[in-house]
């Protein structure tokens, strides 16, 4: 069972970029899709919600029905190119770059095929964890990332 991602649970599923980001989602794509397993279709978890970091609002609960995100163990994740659930970074590096730094054509695999991030679904906005660290942090980090 496919489930379209809804970071509020408002139903929207990524429709309103601004209304997900305010809703503490990732900034992707809104085609993207997460699996649930027949096990855990019809549970759900309350989880805590802030306003924002930068605000002093109670927290409050929101009930989601969706659990967890499959995701990718990081041994030799540094040679797992291209990032991202759609492969739209080509690079570690270009990871740790704001959105807009990153480069929007590049060359995937030995058969010279050309993925462009401004076709729908290849988008290769938002995740901007570490896009923000310092030079030496991001470098620290990659070192890091490289060794596992």
């Amino acid at each position: 069972m496919l489930l379209p991602f809804d970071a509020d649970g408002d139903g929207d599923a990524q429709g309103d970029e601004a209304d997900d980001a305010r809703a503490g989602g990732i900034g992707t794509e809104p085609l993207i899709q997460i699996e649930i397993p027949p096990t855990m279709r019809s549970r759900g978890i309350d989880l805590p919600v802030m306003h924002g970091p930068d605000r002093c609002d109670p927290v409050d609960t929101m009930h989601m029905g969706v659990m967890w995100v499959r995701t990718a163990p990081l041994t030799a994740l540094y040679a797992t190119a291209p990032y991202l659930h759609n492969g739209s970074v080509p690079s570690l590096h270009a990871l740790l770059q704001p959105a807009k730094r990153r480069p929007v054509t590049f060359t995937v695999g030995a058969n010279g095929f050309v993925l462009d991030t401004r076709v729908p679904g290849n988008g290769n906005g938002g995740h901007a964890f570490g896009t923000h660290l310092p030079r030496a942090q991001r470098e620290d980090l990659l070192a890091f990332l490289a060794s596992l």
